[in-house]
């Protein structure tokens, strides 16, 4: 899978961190990437997707424009996002958990 954006850094490295954290949150979640990625609003699907654009604008240079472009949403929806698993960590442990895993996960 190839990403393109006017936004993106499209080098071969850039283009393999983003899709590695989409992967890894799609793996522990138990979600398809084509769900990630797309308009599904099922619970676990839309906190996988959350947790995807919390760990975009957290561990890139992307700004909220290109996650939304990326993603296929509106720089709106990414800042909403973010803001709801900041929260989400701080009240769900569980949510918390899976967060810690993936981040183990994009470290090693």
């Amino acid at each position: 899978m190839t990403i393109s954006s006017p936004y993106l850094d499209t080098t071969p490295a850039a283009n393999a961190h983003y899709l590695g954290i989409v992967l890894a949150v799609s793996d522990e979640f138990g979600v398809q990437l084509s769900d990630i990625l797309g308009t599904r609003r099922y619970r676990t699907v839309a906190e996988a997707r959350l947790l995807c654009y919390w760990l975009l604008r957290t561990r890139t240079r992307m700004s909220f424009p290109e996650i939304g472009q990326t993603m296929g949403r509106d720089h709106g929806t990414v800042i909403n996002g973010v803001r709801t698993v900041v929260k989400k960590l701080g009240s769900d442990k569980q949510f918390a958990a899976m967060v810690e895993r993936v981040t183990e996960r994009l470290d090693a």
